[in-house]
Order: structure tokens, then C-alpha cells, then sequence
């Protein structure tokens, strides 16, 4: 890790050198053309013995900066007392610039023109030019720290973009999938067979499931770019879905459902249990030959939402959520965008296996 870190850092220096030599060159140039304005003549090395350094040793004391900048962070309520911090770091390092860039200005200079040196006398000869010119490193050390602001806000700004797309991306991928499951023709032919055959018994309950058949669609339509959305509906459409089901497995499904009223206005992800009861009515009621139970449950704990989805299935025998299809593994996917900590859980129990969702209340 050592040796990463010390990679990094000369990287750094890499990019941080050229760049720097290139302000010196620029200021250097303006250098020139003011000499010119006022016929003045223009020693070269002694210009470049003076601007050199000064700009070198900024190339160095920009990764200590940005460590202070991460370190520091001006954000409230704290802004006043880290930009005191700052002020003082930033004082210490403009001092420390100024003189270690004037001693190696004279000693350069010392060097082109055959003069002896002494670091000890250019320092007490030169305290007005250290002391005056340690208010413009200062100056400079607050550019530099808001360019690494500005650098890494526009970073942050950019991820949260990115992390946006992502789950737009995936609520798009969810309410088609969702489509495609109410579309499935196995799962139309099966609601409109039973529709069809309830209109010889029971009119009022076969013009119920069409219209709960006909609610679902429309919901899932009304829906479309909704990220969130309250319990309360996200509910109503698990309960058209599982009226439907409940058509196709008659007696061998049924439906368990403890909601605590309080949890009902708290916000969700919009479409995140449908995916969770269809994967336990596929493999917890279809795989067995007795009656199947599904239990729906919602309460508050420690400032979060939880959700639960369990049934009496087989269970997991040993398989993974990839396992047992894109359903769970998608929902998963979707919490881990959405939210900085492990919101999914699957509990295997003695029959069956509960999901398990986590959620922070905004």
C-alpha cells in the first residue's frame, strides 16, 4: 500500500511540475513584455532564478494542500472555524514558500554571476521581501484551495449524475420488466381463462379481477419515471397483483398481510416488491403440492422502514439470489444505488425464506 501511495504522489508531481513551469513561463513572458513597455532591460536569468522556484515549490506544496483541503472541509456549520485553520496553515505555508523561494532565487543568482552565499545572511537581509511577500503565497494558497474545491464539488456533482442515470437506468429496467411480467401471454391467458370462467358463476367477481387486471396496467403505466413512491400505493398495486394470483392458485395461496399504519405514508422505491412476491410465489408456492402462504409485513426499527416478504416454499436449498433468477438480484441492485449501506437481506428459515429490506427513512 506504501508503494502505491508513493507511486501516486509522484504521478502527482508529474502532471503538477509541467503545469507549474507553465504559469512560470507565462509570468516570465508578461515579465518581458512590461520591460519592453518601458525600455527596460531584461536580465533572463535573473528573472528565471526568481520565478522558477517560486512556482517549483508550489508544484510540491500542492499535494500537502489537498490533503488539508480533504481534511478541512469548509461546509457548515463548521465553515468559520476550518477557514480559521486554514488561515493559520495557510500562513505557515506562505511564509515557508516565500523564504525557501527567495533563498533559492539569491543562490541561483549567486550562482550565475560567480558570488558567494550564505542562507543565513539572505535571510536576514531579505525579511521585508519574506514577510511582504508571504501575504501573495497566501493569496496563491487560497486559489489553490479553491480550485481543489471547485475540482472536487465538480467530481461529487458528477458521480451524483452518474449514480441518477444509473437509477433512472434501472427503474426503466424494473417497470419493464414489470410489463413484461403483466404482458407475459402465460399470465394473461391465465387471468382471462379464469375471468371467463367466473363470468358463468360470478359476474360481480369476474368484473372485479378484469378490473383489477385493467388497474394494474394503468398503474404501472401512470408510473413510468416515478422513483420513489409512498407505501401506501405501492401496497395497493401488490394487492391488484396478488388479487389476480389469488385467480390462478385459488385455495393454495394465501395471503398474510401486518402493516403498521405509520410506515403507510413513508416513501419507497417504486416497484421494489413486486419483483420480491412474484420470486416467492414462482419458488415458494409453485415448487409444493400443499397450500402456500405469503406474509406481507411492514414496521419501524432504529429510524428505518423495514420491509418484509416471507413465505412456506421449499426455500433456498443452498442456492444463490443470482440462482433463483434476475428478480431478487435486480431489487438488490436497486438498493445498492439508491442507499450507502447493505439494505437486502435473505433469512432462510425452517420452510420457506423471508426478504428482508432495510430502508432509511428520508
Amino acid at each position: 500500500m506504501k508503494v502505491k501511495s508513493h507511486k501516486s504522489i509522484f504521478q502527482n508531481l508529474l502532471l503538477l511540475i509541467p503545469f507549474w513551469l507553465f504559469i512560470s513561463a507565462i509570468m516570465l513572458f508578461q515579465q518581458y513584455i512590461f520591460t519592453l513597455n518601458y525600455n527596460n532591460p531584461f536580465d533572463l536569468l535573473n528573472s528565471i532564478s526568481y520565478r522558477v522556484p517560486n512556482y517549483i515549490y508550489w508544484a510540491l506544496l500542492t499535494p500537502l494542500i489537498f490533503n488539508f483541503a480533504k481534511k478541512l472541509r469548509v461546509e457548515f456549520p463548521v465553515a468559520v472555524k476550518t477557514l480559521f485553520y486554514h488561515l493559520l496553515i495557510g500562513l505557515l505555508l506562505a511564509v515557508i514558500h516565500r523564504t525557501v523561494s527567495i533563498v533559492s532565487g539569491m543562490f541561483l543568482r549567486a550562482i550565475f554571476s560567480g558570488n558567494e552565499f550564505s542562507i543565513v545572511e539572505t535571510v536576514v537581509g531579505m525579511q521585508v521581501p519574506i514577510f511582504g511577500g508571504s501575504i501573495d503565497s497566501l493569496l496563491m494558497y487560497f486559489v489553490i484551495l479553491a480550485a481543489i474545491y471547485a475540482y472536487e464539488y465538480y467530481k461529487k456533482f458528477r458521480e451524483q449524475e452518474i449514480k441518477s442515470v444509473k437509477l433512472e437506468t434501472q427503474l426503466v429496467n424494473a417497470e419493464l420488466q414489470s410489463l413484461k411480467m403483466q404482458l407475459h401471454p402465460h399470465f394473461l391467458f391465465n387471468t382471462l381463462n379464469s375471468i371467463a370462467s367466473l363470468m358463468r358463476k360470478d359476474v360481480d367477481k369476474a368484473e372485479l379481477m378484469l378490473t383489477n387486471l385493467s388497474d394494474l396496467l394503468r398503474i404501472s403505466l401512470d408510473n413510468i419515471g416515478q422513483n420513489e413512491t409512498t407505501l401506501e400505493q405501492e401496497l395497493d398495486f401488490i394487492n391488484r397483483y396478488l388479487d389476480i394470483q389469488k385467480i390462478r392458485y385459488k385455495d393454495r395461496l394465501e395471503i398474510e398481510i401486518n402493516i403498521d399504519p405509520h410506515t403507510l405514508d413513508k416513501k419507497v422505491p417504486n416497484l421494489i416488491l413486486q419483483p420480491i412476491v412474484e420470486n416467492s410465489i414462482k419458488h415458494g408456492i409453485e415448487p409444493i403440492t400443499e397450500k402456500g402462504k405469503i406474509c406481507i409485513s411492514s414496521f419501524l426499527e432504529n429510524g428505518n422502514l423495514i420491509l418484509s416478504v416471507s413465505d412456506n416454499g421449499p426455500g433456498l436449498k443452498g442456492n444463490s439470489i443470482n440462482g433463483m433468477g434476475i428478480g431478487l438480484s435486480n431489487v438488490k441492485s436497486r438498493l445498492e444505488q439508491m442507499y450507502s449501506f447493505d439494505c437486502f437481506s435473505i433469512i432462510e428459515k425452517e420452510k420457506g425464506f423471508e426478504v428482508k429490506l432495510t430502508l432509511p427513512l428520508n
